[in-house]
């Protein structure tokens, strides 16, 4: 009796094992048969599409190929090589499209890269018209101290789908005091550009500056920059002959940028309109430009050549203020703005980052906020009150901008104590919040109510003098007299919760802000740098 049941028993436990066998040769084979990852399948109400769909999920492996590179070109950041590498082993759909996008904006540092791009292109030809955009390295890749002589001619020459071209160096980027690179545009470049049409160009002066101005101009008339969309200058007060005129001979550009040039001041923008009467742009950026005021911006702004405009960006100008926000009501499609009062110094043993403008906004300034924003960017605001920043994030509040996705504002307000800006913040944060963020985006936030004027009560720092504590504290009870609540909006945003960014403090802007990370001890952080805790602390 206990063999039998000792039998039955085994031959349970294997026909179990094989049931088990079979179910997984079955997964496996499902498995190997579709190796991408699924998605949800939006919803149709038509019968025939061309995406093909299950009952409730899609195959990436059935998307087109379009649609699979602009994945690919979205999801690498940088010159993130590896990834793109790594995608396009996982299945062989994603081959084509995963280094299509390795290819559009090749990885060229270290040099050894930018060689072994150029030896494989001069074998497999056909490459080249997969490469669109090309930042190049002065150094070490193109100046005497790198390792070899880079054939820049040939290896444009062996790129005929090249659309937009950059030389960079160091002293482009912030804090724009490096040392200025030993190189010049040579001539062989311009014959190597010559059949080609590009789309974006960027200008350094540095590069330029034995360029006589005839051979500026005569450049920017060949027949590769008339199709040119996208003008960069960089250091423009270096670049020979450099004037609004020079913009007329563009006639497709739609997008400029001017970084680091002390030369774009009131008088160049005021003719920008007159030497170039058909310009129409759709980008704007200023950076770095010392001598930009808002006067001059708010005047631009108003001019024909900025009615179409779509995207501003104005970073690290000490004169100008945002006493320009007033002309943003003639450019009715202005989709982002980006104001960054971030400054650098020109020298490294004195500071000069303090801003030039008297007042970040102006008494009797009301800011105009476009309809069409979807990208707000207030970064480094400071050297103003309290009073002027409320009525800033006032016009903000109540502007009607149905498709604002993100908002990034940071206030620096040093007429209040930590305790009032606290208060200060938590308003105006909640308010922000309450007015910007989607409703399923996060919890809703109730107002708190107000509470009488006998209840206020105003904590100032003690290092502050008796004349400021009361002056202070009268401000904000006059606030707390004359106040009313604010209407709830007839909408509530659009925004996520994690778009929406809201800081105030009295922070001092630096190029570099240090935080406790900073401050640990050298073993601590090679220990957290390797994954472990360091050394232990001795124990008697």
């Amino acid at each position: 009796m206990v063999a039998t049941r000792s039998k039955r028993s085994a031959a349970g436990t294997e026909a179990g094992t094989g049931a088990k066998r079979q179910r997984t040769t079955t997964t496996s084979r499902n498995a190997a048969a579709s190796q991408a990852p699924r998605i949800p399948a939006a919803s149709s109400s038509k019968a025939t599409t061309s995406i093909a769909r299950s009952s409730s999920t899609a195959s990436l492996t059935s998307l087109p190929y379009h649609l699979l590179l602009s994945i690919a070109l979205h999801t690498a950041t940088g010159s993130n090589s590896s990834y793109l590498l790594s995608l396009a082993t996982v299945c062989h759909t994603f081959t084509d499209a995963a280094l299509a996008a390795l290819y559009n904006t090749p990885p060229l540092s270290p040099p050894s890269r930018a060689f072994a791009l150029h030896t494989h292109l001069q074998t497999h030809p056909h490459l080249g018209h997969l490469i669109k955009s090309l930042h190049l390295p002065v150094e070490p890749l193109l100046s005497k101290r790198g390792a070899g002589r880079f054939d820049l001619a040939a290896f444009l020459s062996a790129a005929p789908g090249v659309r937009e071209i950059r030389f960079t160096h160091e002293s482009e980027h912030p804090p724009y005091r490096s040392a200025a690179a030993v190189w010049a545009y040579p001539d062989a470049v311009w014959d190597a550009l010559a059949p080609r049409r590009l789309h974006s160009w960027r200008w350094n002066g540095e590069f330029a500056a034995s360029m006589k101005p005839e051979k500026v101009a005569e450049v920017m008339r060949m027949p590769c920059f008339q199709s040119l969309r996208r003008l960069s200058v960089v250091n423009a007060d270096q670049l020979p002959g450099f004037a609004p005129e020079l913009l007329k001979l563009l006639p497709e550009l739609q997008e400029l940028e001017v970084e680091s040039s002390p030369n774009v001041d009131a008088a160049f923008l005021a003719a920008v309109p007159t030497a170039a009467p058909a310009l129409r742009l759709t980008r704007l950026a200023l950076i770095n430009c010392a001598s930009l005021t808002a006067s001059a911006l708010h005047d631009f702004l108003l001019s024909p050549p900025c009615h179409t405009l779509q995207s501003l960006s104005v970073q690290h100008s000490r004169a100008t203020s945002l006493a320009f926000l007033p002309a943003l009501a003639s450019t009715p499609q202005l989709r982002s703005i980006d104001f960054d009062g971030l400054y650098f110094s020109t020298a490294n043993f004195y500071r000069d980052t303090e801003p030039l403008y008297p007042s970040l906004l102006p008494a009797g300034v009301a800011p105009h906020w476009p309809a069409a924003l979807q990208e707000v960017r207030l970064r480094n605001m400071r050297k103003w009150e309290h009073t002027e920043c409320a009525v800033l994030l006032k016009s903000l509040v109540e502007a009607e901008l149905p498709g604002l996705r993100k908002v990034q504002v940071h206030c620096i307000i040093p007429d209040l104590g930590w305790r009032e800006r606290a208060r200060f913040r938590e308003g105006w944060e909640e308010r922000i919040v309450a007015r910007f963020v989607a409703a399923e985006a996060g919890a809703v936030h109730k107002p708190k109510p107000q509470q009488k004027q006998k209840q206020v009560e105003v904590e100032v720092e003690e290092d502050t003098s008796p004349r400021t504590r009361r002056r202070a504290r009268a401000e904000l009870q006059d606030e707390a007299e004359t106040e009313t609540p604010v209407p709830a909006p007839l909408y509530r945003g659009t925004c996520g919760r994690s778009d929406v960014e809201v800081k105030f403090d009295n922070i001092r802007p630096m190029e570099r802000q240090y935080d406790a990370s900073d401050f640990l001890d050298v073993e601590r952080r090679r220990g957290r740098a390797r994954g472990s805790e360091g050394d232990e602390e001795y124990v008697e």
